[in-house]
């Protein structure tokens, strides 16, 4: 879809809902609760804090991101708990760590035992409504529980960002105005296959570049195998580029739904939270992949809250956080009761001290043939090993202020994040006291965490077929 069309759209949707019920405010049509806050929650699959404009110094990408973070304060170490849609959203929802909730890869469905946020603010009188843009969330995965209205790809495995922004805007202006109103807003096009609409793809000038016009897992395998097992530099760009791309097209249509909101009677009365569910690894020796990899580029996360009178603006918060921590906050914004299972914090309450540190965990699978097929074709990037997939064994870590401590077996890694951002080196042997420390915390909280789901193989054909065609099996 061109510039054009895709501003007309933008235009005529605000346009229509400028003159709806969203934005009335006459003394005719009052809100019955003035003060009550509505609560935004925007959730972007696989958006690296670093590939957003306020994560980077001097830059210009996502500009309505960086927008929305100059009105609002952002959390400059925010952590995935499991890098995975369905594991980490729904420790965003219950406020507990994937393997209290049971829901440790894509295949499992949270159990209905577990209290989720939408339930919380339905219970107090908000009216709920959820859109998201992929089926691995759908109803039948745990995803809708609480929501009086749920909007989802049924037909297909995917939708755009433009048909959920354009489904949540068409809610939000028909709504009665006589409830507050809970609105969870997910967005999924920065996933694989990278495939950006013009104007938002980038350039291609170069041979390798040409023959991806959009970045699918097959199409950069079969590139590796035609350079002998061996993906090139310029199709690493590529994608890269296109990942770029998704993210640009999505920052342009979340502009258009905060547009929206920004317009509205009750603007001042609405908080908004921008976060992912995980970022995507382009390094590490894992490539276009985000379910294997606990380092920084799929674990840590954009979170940004705007709420007007309640939270600073432009302010930035380097404090290790969790995804845990948003369901108790949103909760704590708008004064209402915190179920006793959350184990988050309230981040802008000072008589909730930070505990800044944040644990992680690999994924859990047991099919060592679907996982590792991929290694099969791409056995170098850039003329460096990849790393292998794991599958049947556990991989746990903690991330704090300074340091990333990972464990798997008796095999453990230690890296100084503030010297090396990108954890390159493995320090464990210099820094014995810190490895023990990181260790004995890890140990700890993985003990007080015992595993929910003892049988990790829970599925179903039809939930097969969609974990395939997103990438997650091959």
């Amino acid at each position: 879809m061109g510039l054009a069309t895709t501003a007309a759209i933008g235009v005529a949707m605000l346009a229509v809902l400028m003159t709806s019920s969203f934005f009335a405010c006459s003394e005719a049509n009052p809100p019955i609760r003035k003060r009550a806050t509505n609560v935004l929650l925007i959730t972007v699959d696989t958006l690296r804090a670093d590939r957003t404009g306020p994560y980077r110094e001097n830059s210009a990408a996502t500009p309505n991101i960086a927008k929305f973070a100059g009105q609002g304060t952002l959390f400059e170490a925010a952590i995935s708990p499991m890098q995975m849609t369905r594991p980490s959203h729904y420790s965003l929802f219950t406020s507990l760590y994937p393997r209290d909730h049971g829901v440790v890869n894509n295949k499992i469905s949270l159990e209905s035992t577990f209290v989720t946020l939408a339930e919380v603010f339905r219970k107090n009188g908000y009216a709920t409504a959820g859109f998201v843009g992929v089926s691995l969330l759908g109803p039948d995965s745990g995803a809708a529980r609480g929501f009086e209205h749920f909007d989802y790809p049924s037909a297909a495995r995917t939708r755009s960002a433009e048909h959920v922004v354009g489904a949540a805007a068409s809610w939000l202006a028909e709504r009665s105005p006589d409830k507050p109103f809970f609105v969870w807003v997910h967005l999924f096009d920065p996933h694989t296959p990278y495939a950006p609409p013009a104007p938002f793809a980038p350039v291609a000038d170069n041979p390798i570049a040409r023959a991806l016009p959009e970045a699918s897992i097959e199409q950069l395998m079969a590139i590796a195998e035609q350079h002998g097992g061996d993906l090139p530099k310029a199709a690493v760009e590529r994608a890269v580029a296109l990942y770029q791309g998704d993210i640009e097209y999505t920052d342009h249509w979340l502009g258009k739904l905060l547009e929206i909101v920004e317009a509205s009677a009750s603007a001042q009365h609405t908080t908004v939270v921008l976060t992912a569910d995980h970022g995507e690894c382009f390094e590490n020796g894992i490539y276009f992949e985000h379910s294997d990899c606990l380092y920084e580029g799929a674990a840590r996360i954009p979170l940004i809250f705007r709420a007007p009178g309640r939270v600073g603006a432009g302010a930035r918060r380097s404090e290790v956080v969790e995804i845990l921590d948003v369901g108790p906050t949103l909760l704590a914004l708008a004064e209402l009761p915190i179920p006793a299972e959350f184990l988050g914090r309230k981040l802008f309450d000072e008589a909730d001290p930070a505990r800044d540190v944040a644990f992680l965990q690999h994924p859990l699978y047991s099919n060592t043939g679907a996982r590792n097929r991929k290694l099969r074709r791409l056995h170098t990037v850039m003329g460096s090993a990849t790393r292998e997939i794991l599958v049947a064994e556990e991989l746990i870590g903690v991330r704090s202020r300074d340091w990333k401590y990972l464990l798997r077996g008796d095999d453990e890694e230690l890296y100084h994040l503030a010297s090396d951002p990108g954890e390159t080196r493995n320090v464990a042997s210099d820094h014995p006291s810190v490895v023990a420390g990181l260790r004995e915390k890890l140990k700890a909280w993985s003990t007080a965490h015992p595993q929910h789901h003892a049988d990790v193989e829970l599925i179903n054909d039809e939930l097969r077929a969609t974990l395939e065609a997103l990438g997650y099996l091959q």
